[in-house]
């Protein structure tokens, strides 16, 4: 068996079959430091079925925009730079969007309450009120 063969090896940690392009473990998270070879027994999987197993919910672009703007606003980023659903032209220009969002969001907040504040002061001046 030589090198070109192999498709796919083993998880040092947890003895999980991964794809050899694999860094770390889609099952432990552990970093994959040592390659070791399938068994001769063992046929190599599928490039589909690598891709596969390692597809998360967060690989997901649709999960992780939704999350973005429907839920977690700028906590999710993290989310969005640790995805594979996105190239890093858009990992960059959606941390942009979701900054001036963000700004945008704290503004109008900002200012209704500023503007609220003044008609509350202006109804302290009516008497009997």
């Amino acid at each position: 068996m030589n090198a070109t063969e192999v498709r796919s090896i083993v998880c040092p940690r947890c003895s999980t079959q991964i794809d050899v392009c694999d860094n770390f473990c889609p099952h432990c998270g552990g970093a994959v430091r040592e390659f070791v070879p399938l068994p001769p027994g063992h046929a190599p999987i599928s490039k589909e079925k690598a891709i596969a197993s390692r597809t998360k919910l967060c690989d997901n672009p649709w999960f992780v925009l939704s999350l973005m703007f429907l839920a977690l606003g700028p906590f999710a980023l993290p989310l969005l730079w640790r995805s594979r659903g996105f190239s890093p032209f858009w990992k960059t220009l959606l941390t942009v969007v979701m900054l001036a969002f963000t700004a945008l969001l704290v503004f109008a907040i900002w200012f209704i309450v500023t503007q609220s504040q003044n008609i509350l002061d202006e109804l302290k001046l009516i008497e009997g009120f």
